[in-house]
């Protein structure tokens, strides 16, 4: 007798009900893993990838779970049937062979010091053996059969794959090689439990499920103080005007677009090269949030068991992940080894368990996914409510592949009408949810999936990313696309003692770029320092991440800081360079969809600007004119590479200088230096558009577009230059004393904003404008006050675009205070959330909607807007 007849209808049912009820909850959850890490960034991190590679074995098994039952097939001799059993049998186990890989990994990454990138090219061979190599068995069983058993594969108790007379089968080619792949896993987890053991005092916390990132800087205590205070402003001042004019030095030879003499030299090549807390200040009971920070491994503990800290981290991940599959694979075995023993006999509660957690791989692993995702899930929550941005994950790459590759490739036809009736549509469709937080989802869904087709980036960013090098048409900065572009962004510095971009310790580079991205913003201003060009071309450093912090905070804190930044980017090493650092944040750019502009905002590294700092003005103690043009070029060739990488600012905040061996400080001296160092940049690379900064703190702009303070024979008169349609003006404001929003709109278009035009007997040139530094205290009494309440109006009013200081609340070392607390800076100083919600929620963001709106003038019959 069939060991099945045995169940009566009910138990059948039972058994059948129960798969197929859990296999949509793991359908659902496998889904929600595979959209979520594909498209959105936030989620798209090293820890999660082999989760969403397992999920498509899960999605597999699932699905044999809902179509193999025992009664879909009348007769299973035909070969409908087999082919199912075989695709059933292809999928079963996937989950535990994933399990290995993870182990292995963990095994790599905690004795070997693998990073990131060694672990990623091992994918590949990964993917072929859990998906590859169990295909080979499913298919050749399709070819086996006796005349006393007959075919291998046939009806079974919960599903069709091994017939009941082949169940020896079923231990050797399943569940034993499933159990060998978790002893391999569980002799791998002994080993490194070994290593956490010994620091058992210090892992209070390390295996709790909620706590996210249990690594923490320094002292673990209880409170997270973040103070907010005033912050002083660079002063402009008069600029002292001089009649006289230096000749000016234009030469270098070596980097492409630089000369010396007569000697054409371009023959050099392009240089080569994936959170604490603080003392308790303030009386007040620390949230649950919180708390469960606080039991946690600090990262200098990290560092003494193991050189890669980032693999605490990934063990963790892998070994809930392998919990999951003891909690399906054990009760399973069980009743496999039962049916064994007793071939004759069915025992109904192991089968029936064994129904309920089979299916349940999904489910499981998508628990997994969202423990190891929780800031992740938030940002998506309160973007489905409405509270933020949708943190879509630009997919950028060669060839046509890639989903929002589309807004790169195709032609941008139709009228603005047409695109106001597709985002019209859009909003109509959220507002019909109402205040009912459970429709959002989908119908956020059913809007963003029935745009996909044709215009889906139309609906998902206002202002698509494109690959495609900028120009100039007067006062707009198009592409052959006809996108037109306007910047709304943030100021990431790179230029300290340190020349290693702020705030790594905090977070990885990827997630620093997601959190520009959560604004709606799409630039980043990436500042440099022409001391670290000076340091690859003169060989004066080698440039590494270790050498950089130890030279700028010492032996002690340097080390200190460099663990913190090697944990929060496990894909880093010490050897790393500074220049590695900018493609890593150039790559990661691209794919977020955020455009990079890289600005020169020092010569020798450190704070700026002072007027005796000695890099005031060309010519000043550290501003050789000759490495200045020299660095310009290097990195302008250096970021060809870069799809992200869109424009670069030749000079920031140029100003009086208080030395004697500058040159003259007036309108001729900025002439010469400054165009011929825009020949350089555009001879390095011709896709880039160049920013253009004015006198005074780069406060003043208006000569160059009335033409005005310039000899007789000096005009700035763009059509002469090679790079005449890729100059862009950028202007600073600090002017924070200035409480009449009426006369701040009066002196900006005095002094720069004129430059947008139109044409009259005083404007002779019409440019595009950039504001690329303003900002103010992170407090909710300054985002409102009159200064950024003014410029929050204005900038978007006028369509120019802007580039708000600064991104990091924290900075490596500044003005010799290590550590130093910024407060006008966006992120806390612990790098984890915003500093001032308020500030956040109800200023920038609303000004980045404003600048990146819909409605604004259409320019030569393109759909885009500025």
């Amino acid at each position: 007798m069939d060991p099945t007849d045995q169940l009566t209808i009910g138990q059948s049912n039972a058994l059948m009900i129960t798969e197929r009820i859990v296999s949509v909850f793991s359908i659902f959850g496998i889904i929600f893993i595979l959209v979520t890490f594909y498209f959105l960034s936030s989620f798209n991190k090293p820890i999660n990838r082999l989760v969403f590679y397992a999920s498509f074995g899960n999605l597999g098994m699932n699905i044999a779970c809902l179509i193999s039952e025992n009664d879909v097939w009348p007769s299973h001799n035909t070969t409908s049937p087999a082919l199912v059993n075989a695709w059933n049998y292809r999928f079963l186990g996937v989950d535990a062979f994933w399990s290995c890989c993870m182990a292995w990994n963990v095994y790599l990454a905690f004795f070997h010091q693998y990073t990131d990138r060694h672990l990623r090219s091992l994918d590949k061979w990964y993917l072929l053996g859990c998906y590859g190599a169990s295909s080979v068995p499913a298919l050749a069983l399709l070819f086996v059969s006796s005349q006393e058993r007959g075919k291998i594969y046939g009806l079974a108790v919960l599903w069709c794959w091994i017939d009941t007379r082949w169940d020896f089968l079923r231990i050797a080619l399943l569940y034993g090689i499933v159990w060998v792949a978790i002893i391999f896993a569980f002799a791998i987890y002994i080993r490194a439990g070994r290593v956490i053991y010994k620091r058992r005092d210090k892992l209070k916390g390390f295996l709790n499920p909620l706590n996210e990132n249990p690594f923490t800087t320094g002292v673990v205590t209880t409170e997270i103080n973040v103070t907010i205070g005033p912050a002083d402003q660079p002063s402009p001042s008069a600029d002292a005007k001089s009649n006289g004019c230096n000749p000016f030095d234009k030469t270098f030879n070596g980097i492409p677009g630089m000369e010396e003499g007569n000697n054409n030299n371009n023959g050099l090549q392009p240089y080569t090269v994936d959170v604490g807390v603080g003392p308790n200040t303030r009386d007040r009971k620390p949230s649950k949030a919180e708390i469960l920070q606080m039991r946690s491994i600090t990262r200098e503990e990290a560092m003494k068991e193991n050189p890669n800290p980032g693999a605490w981290l990934y063990a963790r991940v892998a070994f809930l992940f392998f919990l999951s599959m003891l909690i399906i694979w054990i009760p399973s075995s069980v009743n496999r080894v039962y049916s064994l023993a007793h071939p004759d006999r069915i025992n109904f509660p192991l089968n029936y368990v064994s129904a309920l957690v089979l299916p349940m791989q999904g489910v499981l692993n998508a628990i997994v996914y969202v423990l190891t995702s929780q800031t992740a899930c938030r940002e998506l929550v309160n973007a489905l409510r409405g509270r933020g941005t949708m943190p879509w994950r630009h997919l950028v790459g060669k060839g046509r592949g890639g989903f929002m590759g589309m807004q790169q490739r195709r032609e941008r036809k139709g009228s603005e009408s047409e695109m106001g009736e597709r985002r019209e549509s859009f909003q109509m469709l959220r507002s019909q949810a109402g205040t009912s937080e459970m429709l959002r989802l989908p119908v956020l869904l059913t809007a963003v999936l029935s745009a996909i087709p044709s215009y889906a980036a139309d609906i998902l960013t206002q202002q698509p990313f494109s690959t495609k090098p900028f120009y100039t048409d007067g006062r707009w900065i198009l592409n052959d696309d006809k996108v037109n572009l306007t910047y709304a962004g943030v100021n990431w510095p790179a230029h300290g003692e340190t020349m290693v971009p702020e705030g790594l310790q905090n977070a990885s580079v990827a997630e620093m770029v997601h959190k520009v991205k959560s604004l709606g913003m799409n630039a980043i201003r990436l500042t440099f320092a022409v001391q670290m060009v000076d340091d690859v071309l003169d060989k004066e450093s080698d440039g590494q991440l270790k050498t950089s912090f130890i030279n700028a905070l010492g032996e002690k804190n340097g080390t200190k800081v460099l663990n913190e930044v090697l944990v929060a980017n496990p894909s880093f090493k010490s050897e790393t360079t500074r220049l590695e650092v900018f493609d890593d944040i150039a790559d990661e750019c691209a794919k977020q969809g955020i455009y990079l502009h890289l600005d020169n905002h020092m010569s020798s590294a450190g704070w700026c600007c002072e007027r005796g700092d000695g890099n005031a003005w060309f010519g000043d103690t550290h501003f050789d004119i000759r490495k200045w043009q020299r660095a310009l070029a290097f990195m302008a060739n250096h970021g060809k590479s870069w799809p992200s990488f869109i424009s670069i600012g030749l000079r920031n905040e140029l100003r009086p200088t208080s030395t004697r061996q500058a040159r003259p400080v007036n309108w001729d001296t900025w002439y010469g230096n400054m165009t011929a160092a825009a020949s350089a940049v555009h001879k390095a690379n011709q896709n880039l558009l160049i920013f253009f900064s004015g006198l005074h703190y780069d406060s003043q702009l208006r000569p160059l577009f009335t033409s005005g303070d310039f000899r007789d024979t000096v005009d700035f008169n763009t059509t002469k230059f090679a790079y005449s349609n890729k100059v862009v003006l950028e202007v600073h404001d600090y002017d924070l004393d200035e409480k009449n929003c009426t006369n701040k709109r009066a002196k900006l278009t005095e002094n720069s904003f004129g430059a947008l035009g139109p044409k009259s007997d005083v404007i002779e040139n019409v440019f595009p404008l950039v504001m690329s530094e303003w900002g103010f205290s992170q407090s909710p009494d300054q985002y409102n006050a009159p200064f950024a309440a003014c410029l929050g109006e204005f900038l978007p009013e006028m369509r120019v675009g802007w580039m708000i200081w600064v991104l990091v609340g924290r900075y490596y070392t500044r003005q010799g205070e290590q550590s130093y607390d910024e407060t006008w800076g966006l992120l806390d100083e612990m790098g984890r959330g915003w500093r001032c919600e308020e500030c956040v929620e109800k200023g920038i963001m609303p000004m980045v909607s404003k600048t990146l709106g819909i409605g604004g003038p259409v320019v030569k019959g393109s759909a885009a807007v500025a």
